[in-house]
């Protein structure tokens, strides 16, 4: 069982699940898109539950030390996440995404940043 922190929060998932969370998040923050996951959790009390995320690529999603708690299993949501992961980090920009950008970066040519 891992701590996945999120949002000022946490939770506690399965291994795997954990693994695949941080694999969409990456995937997601690669590719500027957001998504909604929920996932099986287990409450402080030990009790099964669920919790709802979206994951945005701002957003921090880590994963802490392993817990003693009996570990969560869903491999249908693990092969879920991974699909999505494997989905965004294989689609391409459409044709000429290059020359929008470059446009786009053009509007912003008088935006100074101060380190």
């Amino acid at each position: 069982m891992k701590r996945i922190h999120y949002a000022g929060t946490s939770f506690v998932t399965g291994d795997a699940i954990a693994r695949a969370l941080i694999d969409l998040a990456r995937a997601l923050t690669e590719k500027n898109h957001s998504d909604v996951v929920e996932v099986p959790i287990a409450r402080n009390d030990g009790s099964p539950g669920r919790v709802e995320i979206l994951i945005t690529p701002g957003g921090m999603v880590f994963e802490s030390e392993p817990t003693l708690v009996r570990d969560i299993v869903d491999e249908a949501l693990i092969d879920d996440l991974r699909q999505r992961a494997a989905q965004l980090l294989a689609t391409r920009p459409p044709d000429g995404w290059q020359a929008q950008q470059a446009e786009a970066t053009g509007l912003y040519s008088d935006v100074h940043s101060f380190a």
